[in-house]
């Protein structure tokens, strides 16, 4: 098959979100499929449009295993990717074949339900309020470090069943690991196998299926030969790293807006109704990650007019995608009380849909609620345009957010 040449963009970390954001803008209005080069020299296929991304997302053309590739070699080039380091412990939410993934996400969703995180908005709350309790007689504190990624690790780890005594190693390593996109990089392997020792470590104790925690149920399971002990320390270290990044960067940027928008921060105080969708409008406009998890293109494909080979990455471009003016009116305004337009693509579409979404959106009402009720004078220390960003695909994130409480 003849593949047609198409023009190729370069894309880097923009150490800014404003120079980010243009760029997204570009690539979108470049086509609805444009082929990337990332800094490293790998090619991705970059979807732009909504449409086109929603149908992608479930389309069966583009896989996650690697055992449904036709030359799976060539995936990444040929190289390896950081979340190929999970990938060699067994096959987790974001990798395993479809008959996989509906037993794996049979096992785990449940536990992420929105009946499940209901029942856990109430040691959210206290969480959050102590973690605020402890920076709130501070004049300047960092936000991100002091609240942001202590809270999400905290919850996503009480969920797992990591007991206390290990949550400051967990969040070091996840720390170690996000800092890092070269899984090949001595820090990145080192931190990586350290926290597989850990989870292996807590799997080999003797655990209480009826504590509710989700890793006393997964032992169970794996007991009844529903799930490999490989999976369990797989999908674990993959909720590790999605439940933390994600709702890290929703609370830091929601932060930013609304210390930049006094109208948004009103209306996230007027109730739970405003706050969810303060929320809502808030990953729309700006998604946890820029980019949706890894697909492949399982044999040489077509879509929009390019033909995508065999093995080559398929991404949508979630930051195009959700401010698609096809989609949504005025996709460039923030604005809470938009009834208009689709629902957002920043949890991804069809049955790759996040599994953690409902504890992702609770996590961000409750904390941004919390933090704007118990410091209402709450303010960025430096403009915008002075924060720094690292990242690219899907570990974009502020990485300090200094704020003054007077």
């Amino acid at each position: 098959m003849n593949h047609p040449t198409h023009t190729e963009t370069t894309i880097d970390a923009a150490p800014s979100e404003a120079l980010a954001e243009d760029a997204y803008r570009r690539i979108r209005e470049s086509g609805p499929v444009v082929p990337l080069r990332l800094p490293d020299g790998l090619r991705i296929w970059a979807v732009t449009r909504y449409a086109l991304g929603r149908s992608v997302l479930q389309d069966p053309r583009f896989v996650k295993s690697r055992t449904e590739i036709r030359r799976p070699h060539e995936m990444f080039g040929g190289r390896r990717y950081a979340e190929d380091v999970m990938a060699a412990e067994g096959d987790h939410l974001l990798n395993a074949p479809p008959d996989g993934h509906a037993r794996l996400r049979g096992l785990i969703a449940p536990h992420l339900s929105a009946r499940a995180v209901r029942r856990r908005e109430p040691r959210i709350a206290e969480v959050a309020d102590e973690l605020i309790e402890q920076v709130a007689d501070r004049s300047e504190f960092d936000l991100a470090a002091d609240v942001a990624r202590p809270l999400v690790t905290r919850v996503i780890s009480e969920i797992i069943g990591i007991p206390v005594e290990f949550a400051p190693r967990v969040s070091a390593y996840m720390q170690r690991i996000s800092d890092r996109i070269d899984p090949l990089g001595t820090d990145y392997r080192e931190a990586s196998a350290l926290l597989v020792d850990l989870l292996r470590e807590l799997i080999r104790e003797p655990r209480d299926p009826d504590s509710g925690r989700l890793l006393d149920i997964l032992q169970q399971e794996y007991r009844h030969g529903r799930i490999s002990r490989r999976e369990i320390t797989s999908n674990i270290v993959m909720l590790l790293a999605a439940g933390t990044a994600s709702t890290q960067i929703t609370l830091c940027y929601g932060t930013v807006v609304l210390c930049t928008r006094p109208e948004e921060r009103r209306r996230l105080l007027d109730g739970p109704a405003p706050a969810a969708a303060f929320v809502e409008e808030l990953l729309r406009y700006h998604a946890p990650f820029p980019f949706s998890p890894w697909r492949f293109a399982a044999d040489d494909t077509e879509i929009a007019g390019c033909t995508i080979p065999a093995g080559e990455p398929v991404l949508v471009l979630l930051s195009a995608t959700n401010r698609d003016p096809d989609g949504y009116p005025d996709p460039d305004t923030f604005d809470s009380h938009r009834t208009a337009g689709p629902p957002h693509l920043a949890f991804g579409y069809g049955p790759h849909f996040c599994a953690g979404a409902h504890l992702a959106r609770a996590e961000a009402r409750i904390a941004l609620t919390t933090l704007f009720t118990r410091i209402p004078t709450l303010h960025l220390a430096v403009p915008p345009s002075h924060l720094t960003w690292r990242g690219l695909l899907f570990d974009r994130t502020i990485t300090e957010l200094p704020v003054l409480t007077t």
